[in-house]
């Protein structure tokens, strides 16, 4: 798209496609936390129609642009818009109640979602072949016109749909469809065993509210959610996406390397091979997390996904360069089995972690983290890289993976959570009510 907008810019084509990139996810960095906080309040039907809204009018607008700084501001609306799959997972958790139906929900999402992007890929890259339009000269202008409209469509049905679902599903005696967070942002006491509250004394409890310097409410929220409740699931989705985002940062490095500086000097075509099955096993690692999680549940099921990215993650430097591609093959199915694991274990852990008036902030708040370190990940995974070079070890960035994958491990095996967020009589009447 940046040859396309900018040909008197090829000496450049890297910087300003990195733009384009960074333009889309920036704001995807904050707008996570800020959609979920919304959905607490006022509801999560509103809030993904929305975001389908707002996401197909910027991929419809990026469809339309001959101008790079129009394609810019596109791409900057679209990540705006870009956070339903935060709201879809609070939405998940509200209607699935018990561990089996939010095991078999989730990994539901995660193989329509994984399968959506590799099929989304595959059609967008088919459609915006110029060749396809030569004879159009509107399509010429604007050959990614086609691809985007696809998605622009594909997003006005998804916006139909919901708002069907929303008039079918009114609420009653005026009352919300979903659980909101008070307008005031409470202290978010409700994300507590109610053992673990009746234990703590009113004392302590002033003085903590006392000594506690409230920022406004519109962030006091994003601090009052990090608790002892809620900071290990946090620690473990982070370690996850670390892992993640450095591996598969540092495996195309590897693979795509001259032979002289310890690589593989692999193509780009056959570096992409074992980034496919990684995604493909990931998604079967989504597809059968149903009898996985039943049998370990979802502490030791982290625990799994964690340990095979261990060894996964120095298969391919130690054992490359005797058995390329059995090596490469290995270290991507046993990592992309690990990384399908701990996505949904995660999720799980998240979703136990509160109560249901903080589901979309607290996914919120994990999505903020995740593109955080999707963002800071590559950067480290390439000094690394680099330095590993100069010392004449590549090995060593993937070992940095494997001591974070082990991290995971330890921390979920010793610390992990294993109660529940326990609701009151009440609350459990309000949301029977609202699901009838």
């Amino acid at each position: 798209m940046t040859r396309v907008l900018l040909p008197d810019e090829g000496a450049q084509i890297g910087y300003y496609s990195g733009l384009l990139q960074s333009a889309y996810a920036i704001p995807t960095t904050f707008m996570d936390g800020v959609w979920g906080n919304i959905s607490d309040i006022v509801g999560r039907g509103p809030v993904l129609l929305a975001g389908l809204l707002g996401y197909g009018f910027g991929t419809l607008l990026l469809g339309l642009s001959t101008s790079y700084a129009v394609s810019l501001c596109a791409l900057a609306a679209t990540g705006f818009f870009s956070s339903n799959s935060v709201v879809a997972k609070g939405m998940i958790a509200e209607l699935a109640q018990d561990d089996d139906s939010r095991a078999w929900a989730y990994s539901a999402y995660g193989v329509v979602f994984s399968t959506a992007g590799v099929v989304g890929t595959l059609i967008g890259g088919f459609l915006a072949d110029p060749k396809l339009f030569e004879h159009i000269p509107f399509l010429l202008a604007r050959p990614y016109f086609v691809a985007c409209s696809v998605g622009t469509i594909l997003a006005v049905v998804g916006a139909i749909v919901t708002a069907g679902n929303m008039m079918k599903r009114r609420p009653s005696a005026g009352r919300p469809m979903y659980t909101a967070l008070p307008g005031d942002i409470e202290k978010l006491e409700d994300v507590r065993p109610q053992r673990a509250v009746q234990q703590s004394s009113p004392a302590a409890s002033d003085v903590r509210q006392e000594s506690c310097f409230r920022l406004p409410a519109f962030l006091q929220a994003y601090v009052d959610i990090v608790s002892c409740r809620t900071a290990v699931p946090l620690i473990l989705y982070a370690s996850y996406k670390l892992a993640h985002s450095l591996f598969n940062a540092a495996l195309p490095l590897l693979a795509s390397a001259p032979i002289a500086k310890g690589g593989f000097g692999l193509t780009p075509k056959s570096t992409s091979l074992g980034m496919t099955a990684l995604a493909v096993t990931k998604l079967l690692a989504k597809a059968f997390y149903v009898p996985i999680h039943r049998r370990l549940g979802t502490k030791w099921t982290y625990c799994l996904g964690c340990a095979l990215i261990v060894p996964a993650a120095i298969i391919a430097p130690l054992f490359g360069r005797i058995w390329l591609w059995e090596s490469m093959l290995l270290s991507a199915i046993l990592v992309g089995t690990g990384e399908g694991l701990c996505y949904l274990s995660t999720i799980m852990c998240l979703t136990d972690a509160v109560g249901p008036r903080h589901y979309g902030l607290i996914h919120g708040v994990a999505g903020c983290l995740g593109s955080v370190l999707k963002t800071v990940a590559p950067l480290i995974s390439g000094a690394v890289w680099e330095w590993g070079v100069e010392i004449g070890a590549i090995w060593v960035i993937f070992l940095v993976v494997a001591g974070v994958a082990a991290c995971g491990v330890f921390i979920s095996a010793r610390m992990g959570p294993t109660a529940k967020w326990i609701a009151e009589e009440e609350d459990m009447d309000e949301r029977r009510a609202l699901l009838i």
